[in-house]
């Protein structure tokens, strides 16, 4: 793990210490203003959308960044709302409704649990894509297909595929321009930044101008092995949360986040004496020598950090 004092690198907005979001954003630059789809591949909260801003404003397009998720689309509904429909199109259909392609134009189109599409409607932007040219619901003639396209899946496309969840003609059509997004927990390295980025936020997305501006010392190794099952998402939910039940004092404290635990796959085994030393010695170390701190982030009492601090000190 590199230490929290490294620069993170900042490129098209995406942070990047570790491997993995180093190649997602060499890979961002390459897509960013291609004509070819772009599938992202990451479970929920590990930025899929923070993403497609980040294409969608180094693409040079001048339109809009229209973001959905399929889960939001009523099933029998979701062609319509895609593709647009005319008036009389189909039961309910009183008037012309432009539809998400259509408010994309010039701009960028990220549709994102892509697998939740019924595979009729994948079929549609399968020929939308192949043609660039799309036809809206009870219209008469085709219009062509000007926007950049992003779909995000939360599984791997071959899985998927086997699951019958997605198309095998999408999966061979769409999958080569990938971009993998990394879980939270494989990229503990930038967790600290981003933490930082996120604590600088809060003031106007939290319209609370006035909370703590930085964190506690003992916090930010906590944050770093922590469980994020959310991902980015939790982080920010969390750091957020912090942010106002701190609010008034000068610095967010471990207890200002609720029900946060670190992931003991983060450090190392507690088991036989010389692998607790070895743990104690690892906490010491992320915590600037503070017992209590090293303690919360063992999970284990301050007695016991102290107790094998002495024999740490005693076999110097």
């Amino acid at each position: 793990m590199l230490p929290s004092l490294v620069q993170p690198a900042v490129v098209a907005g995406v942070v990047a210490l570790s491997a993995a979001m180093a190649e997602v954003v060499h890979r961002v630059r390459l897509f960013a203003a291609a004509r070819t789809p772009v599938v992202f591949v990451g479970e929920t909260g590990t930025g899929k959308s923070f993403l497609a801003s980040s294409i969608h404003e180094h693409s040079g397009r001048v339109g809009q960044l229209v973001d959905v998720t399929a889960g939001e689309l009523r099933p029998e509904l979701a062609r319509a709302y895609i593709f647009g429909h005319e008036r009389g199109a189909f039961t309910g259909a009183v008037g012309r409704r432009p539809g998400l392609l259509e408010q994309a134009q010039n701009g960028t189109f990220l549709l994102d649990d892509f697998h939740l599409l019924d595979v009729d409607v994948q079929g549609a932007l399968l020929r939308a894509v192949d043609a660039r040219r799309y036809r809206a619901l009870g219209a008469q003639r085709d219009v062509p297909l000007n926007c950049g396209l992003l779909f995000g899946v939360s599984g791997d496309l071959d899985t998927l595929v086997t699951q019958g969840k997605v198309l095998p003609d999408l999966r061979y059509r769409l999958g080569y321009c990938v971009i993998h997004l990394p879980r939270l927990e494989e990229r503990r390295e930038e967790i600290a930044p981003l933490a930082r980025l996120f604590l600088a936020q809060c003031p106007d997305e939290s319209g609370v101008p006035d909370g703590p501006a930085e964190f506690a010392a003992d916090v930010l190794p906590l944050l770093e092995s922590a469980v994020y099952p959310g991902n980015l998402r939790e982080l920010k939910g969390r750091i957020r949360a912090a942010y106002l039940l701190a609010r008034g004092d000068p610095e967010i404290r471990v207890e200002h986040f609720d029900g946060l635990r670190p992931d003991r796959r983060s450090f190392p085994r507690w088991g036989e004496r010389a692998e607790r030393i070895r743990a104690v010695q690892w906490a010491l170390t992320r915590t600037a020598g503070r017992v209590g701190a090293a303690a919360r982030l063992l999970g284990v009492s301050r007695n016991t950090v102290s107790a094998l601090r002495g024999a740490i000190q005693n076999s110097a």
